[in-house]
């Protein structure tokens, strides 16, 4: 609030009323512009922490999804393409058993920090959740973003954490990737895709990158007969 009223009461009625500030006229510019640069400063600071995961760092699911709408909406007025990666730790459950839960928390956060180091700035890196991580890259086709992955996961593999009791381990992850539009069209199609791509991978034997159409057919073919059962 901005005003010529300087009374207690007036001031307490501003802040009931949901004000941030109270100043009493006349006001330097100077001090108004400090005082909204600090709040700015803060609101920003708030929301990048309610949007980051505590343990990797990186983008919550809400937050991720937000943003990858944010990019499929480009994508169609540009009517241009982008990628998706879904990453799943290979046997996180038999690390926590194994290693300790701590442990399972290192390994995270390991991933988390290279995939933070990785790629540009404006690709999306976020935490879809338990081991799962999501990765969006603009103006990019699977084809180039399928090497760049597996360059990480051949980083992430030569990485050794140690356990509870002080024991050294490795680990790797699975990936499956979908490519905007000749995967899908929305973001729920590519998730599905690059969902189904990484559970072949794991069938495969885990520790790789799957973008294999055949997949694709596979899911797609069972979309169909859906629609026509139903």
């Amino acid at each position: 609030f901005l005003t010529g009223q300087t009374g207690v009461e007036a001031r307490l009625e501003a802040f009931r009323s949901g004000g941030d500030d109270y100043l009493p006229k006349p006001v330097v510019n100077e001090e108004l512009l400090t005082r909204v640069k600090v709040r700015l400063d803060r609101s920003r600071m708030l929301r990048d922490r309610s949007d980051k995961d505590t343990t990797t760092g990186l983008l919550l699911r809400r937050a991720f999804s937000e943003q990858l709408s944010a990019i499929l909406a480009e994508a169609q007025r540009l009517k241009s393409t982008f990628t998706v990666c879904l990453l799943d730790v290979d046997h996180f459950k038999k690390v926590n058993d194994t290693y300790g839960h701590l442990a399972g928390d290192k390994v995270l956060a390991g991933l988390g920090q290279l995939l933070s180091r990785r790629f540009r700035v404006d690709d999306l890196r976020g935490r879809w959740g338990g081991e799962e991580f999501m990765l969006a890259f603009k103006r990019e086709t699977k084809a180039t973003m399928h090497l760049a992955v597996q360059r990480v996961l051949d980083e992430f593999r030569s990485i050794t954490f140690s356990g509870d009791k002080g024991e050294e381990f490795c680990n790797s992850f699975s990936g499956g990737i979908a490519e905007y539009p000749i995967d899908g069209e929305s973001v729920f199609e590519l998730v599905k895709i690059a969902d189904a791509r990484l559970y072949q991978a794991k069938k495969r034997g885990r520790n790789q990158i799957v973008l294999d159409n055949d997949i694709f057919d596979e899911v797609k073919s069972e979309s169909s007969e859906a629609s026509v059962g139903h």
